[in-house]
């Protein structure tokens, strides 16, 4: 029976619904097109091996079909391009991650599980690589853009080292400069913390789509740890602060230094 199960979302892009007729036409041999009509029976959203990444606008469109086996010599290219993959599923009261370690051990054999594939730290070297990439990129964009908040507090200190003895010299305490330059230190580290923060998003998004590039986990399965974006998040931003406070000690020791001998 000519019946397919396609992806919502590519489906969507060529208007067709559950019910509707999907027309192709396959390239069997150079030169050699057949036409080929298959009814959508139902639609997924997401099936491993088969949804790999969002669809996208464009002249060329990818389907991918859940078909008949009895179909798979006819709609393949040749018998070479065929290969097979054994699905399990795994009952909602059984870990999915120890199944598969259990077949593994079964078959002596290697075998990825759901599971371990949307965790950020799975158990193969490759998502350790991967995510690992990921958190590194998140935190260095985190880190630089502090860095450079940290910085220029730094040389806007220099540069009102004459406005502040200018206040020391009209009577503001010295506990009051430093909380005046604490509280501006901290805004404007809370700004780069920010930044920081939402340039580190881009980037992991940006260097997730380009390495979950046919995997068959999509990037939106992906688990990540909040707990551990919000500690990194914490001790930076407490890192930051504290050299600001720090540097405003410092100027402000020097500034004081300054002002007694102009007086």
């Amino acid at each position: 029976e000519n019946v397919t199960i396609l992806q919502k979302d590519q489906l969507a892009q060529i208007g067709l619904e559950v019910g509707d007729e999907f027309n192709c036409y396959l390239e069997k041999s150079i030169g050699n097109d057949i036409n080929y009509t298959l009814n959508i029976a139902n639609v997924y959203k997401y099936c491993p091996r088969f949804y790999v990444q969002e669809p996208r606008e464009g002249t060329v469109f990818r389907f991918t079909a859940i078909v008949n086996y009895s179909l798979i010599d006819d709609l393949a290219y040749s018998k070479f391009t065929i290969r097979g993959d054994m699905l399990v599923k795994v009952d909602p009261n059984y870990d999915i991650t120890e199944v598969a370690e259990a077949i593994e051990i079964k078959l002596g054999r290697s075998v990825d599980d759901v599971g371990s594939l949307m965790k950020t730290f799975g158990d193969s070297l490759r998502n350790t690589m991967l995510y690992g990439s990921l958190n590194t990129l998140f935190l260095s964009s985190m880190i630089i853009t502090i860095a450079a908040i940290t910085l220029m507090i730094y040389i806007q200190s220099l540069e009102n080292e004459m406005e502040l003895t200018l206040l020391k010299t009209i009577g503001m305490s010295p506990k009051q400069l430093f909380s005046m330059f604490t509280i501006e230190a901290i805004t404007l580290v809370l700004f780069g913390s920010v930044l920081g923060f939402f340039v580190g998003l881009f980037s992991v998004s940006m260097f997730l789509e380009i390495l979950t590039l046919d995997n068959i986990i999509p990037p939106d399965r992906v688990i990540f740890q909040p707990g551990q974006i919000i500690l990194a998040f914490g001790i930076l931003f407490i890192i930051s602060i504290s050299s600001a406070a720090i540097t405003s000690w410092i100027i402000f020791r020097k500034d004081t230094i300054k002002g007694i001998k102009n007086i």
